[in-house]
């Protein structure tokens, strides 16, 4: 499987060794450069010494003098030295004939200028010398003109090497930051991009974006923390659903004992008739006991649907009976104080069992927030696209509604209790946090009813003055299905 280490450590060893050789290319072109300067010195040395046995020469006679005679043949003999030690600089500049032609010409030149004696008629020798001091002369004149075109010649040489061999880091360099950003930056990116789905509860496997040891093993590590925090949020649902469920269960054995005493009561009459032979049609009471058996029968299967446990799954439900079910479990004595206003035909695509917890919650803690006065109001209408106004002073969960420029379902639970300070009202979604009592409380059942309505990609908002009551707002959206059956 290949790794992300490989692939730096292979970026970081092919830039080395193209250092490595650009360095060494630099090097021999500067020493050539350097050999090229030092053959440049040699040459103008010899250029310098031609010209200065040519002086000699002329004040040899002009002058006659002895002494001139051993300059310009100790010139000489230095420019021959000179030649000699630094052959090679010279062929380089011409080749080899001509500098073997220019060898041969100073050593006749020195010859001619050691044979000549400073007297009077000797203006032939003089003419034979004074012609082959031109052509030395017209020699170097082309030497120093070769050695400047040289040394320029290596001079720019150096500077397109130069920019060849930065070219060549620059472009390098940007073909490794490239290569690192294909192996690190981008699958990270996309990483980050697949992990903000969790922010929003929206749990689900993790595709690797690159095939590198690396990423997969940390895709497979944010795969098994998906699993295990999907379990922990799955049993914290649960284990808030049963203590509200713990705290429902007067309401619901109060409920069960009224179908229960009517079966009793009508069974007791039923068998008092049959006992004593009164004339008594007996259906009216069987079916008497039949309607409160199946009202029993309602609410222990609400009762069992609530306290399942099941993976989130969603299906076509409406609202109007399963607010009637949650309240089934509420308890008989609260139902006068419930006023409802949904229409019969809204449907939702939601988890049934899920979204019945919410209400519980909503509707319990206005109950045991509440004195008996309380009156509690559930609404439900439809919203269509750009109608919804968020109320001043609302309060979100870790997000505001994103359905208000879409078609959406809005419930409103509200209640005219002592309503929340608005000190406490932003921390009422905080996980652990209650106002209640200690142990009547876990702090848990709006942190997760929030949780809730956010499966299933809606929000829930609160505003709150106290003794003026609390509002809640839970916006679910409307599927494509769902808005076509309508129409």
């Amino acid at each position: 499987m290949p790794s992300i280490r490989n692939k730096i450590r292979v970026s970081f060893y092919l830039f080395a060794a193209t250092i490595a050789i650009l360095s060494a290319a630099s090097y021999s072109d500067l020493r050539y450069l350097q050999w090229r300067i030092e053959s440049g010195i040699s040459v103008y040395d010899f250029i310098d010494t031609v010209e200065e046995s040519r002086r000699h020469e002329k004040n040899l006679f002009l002058y006659r003098l002895p002494r001139e005679r051993d300059y310009a043949l100790n010139s000489v003999k230095k420019a021959v030295q000179i030649l000699s030690q630094d052959y090679e600089a010279f062929v380089a500049l011409t080749d080899v004939s001509t500098t073997q032609q220019l060898q041969r010409s100073l050593e006749l030149y020195a010859q001619q200028i050691q044979d000549y004696a400073p007297v009077v008629g000797r203006q032939r020798q003089q003419q034979q010398i004074r012609e082959l001091g031109k052509v030395l002369i017209t020699t170097v004149q082309g030497l120093r003109q070769a050695e400047r075109q040289s040394l320029a010649i290596s001079v720019s040489r150096s500077q397109w090497w130069l920019v060849i061999a930065t070219t060549l880091i620059t472009m390098l360099g940007i073909g490794a930051a490239h290569l690192i950003s294909r192996a690190v930056v981008q699958p990270m990116s996309r990483l980050g991009a697949q992990l903000s789905h969790i922010v929003s509860n929206h749990l689900s496997p993790i595709i690797p974006s690159s095939a590198d040891h690396e990423i997969v093993s940390m895709c497979e590590a944010m795969n098994h923390m998906q699993s295990e925090l999907e379990e922990q949020n799955r049993q914290l649902l649960q284990s808030e659903k049963l203590a509200s469920l713990g705290t429902l269960v007067s309401g619901v054995a109060h409920e069960l004992n009224n179908p229960l005493s009517n079966i009793s009561s009508s069974s007791q009459i039923l068998m008092e008739d049959i006992q004593q032979g009164r004339n008594t049609d007996p259906m009216e009471w069987l079916q008497q006991i039949d309607d409160e058996t199946q009202r029993a029968q309602r609410i222990v299967s609400t009762l069992l649907s609530f306290s399942r446990e099941q993976h989130f799954v969603k299906q076509w439900t409406p609202l109007l009976p399963l607010v009637n079910d949650t309240l089934l479990l509420i308890g008989h004595e609260y139902h006068s104080r419930i006023e409802m206003d949904i229409a019969t035909n809204v449907t939702l695509n939601v988890d049934r069992q899920r979204l019945q917890q919410v209400f519980v919650n909503l509707i319990s803690n206005a109950i045991d927030a509440a004195d008996e006065q309380v009156t509690i109001q559930i609404r439900a209408r439809r919203i269509d696209r750009g109608e919804f106004q968020s109320p001043e002073q609302v309060v979100y969960g870790r997000r505001v509604c994103p359905l208000k420029d879409n078609k959406m379902i809005l419930i409103e639970i509200e209640d005219n209790g002592s309503g929340i300070s608005a000190e406490i009202l932003p921390r009422i979604f905080d996980p652990f946090f209650t106002t209640k009592e200690v142990g009547h409380g876990s702090g848990l059942g709006l942190y997760v009813s929030e949780e809730i309505i956010e499966m299933h990609q809606g929000c829930i908002g609160v505003s709150s003055q106290l003794s003026k009551g609390t509002h809640f707002y839970i916006g679910l959206p409307i599927d494509e299905e769902s808005d076509n059956a309508d129409e």
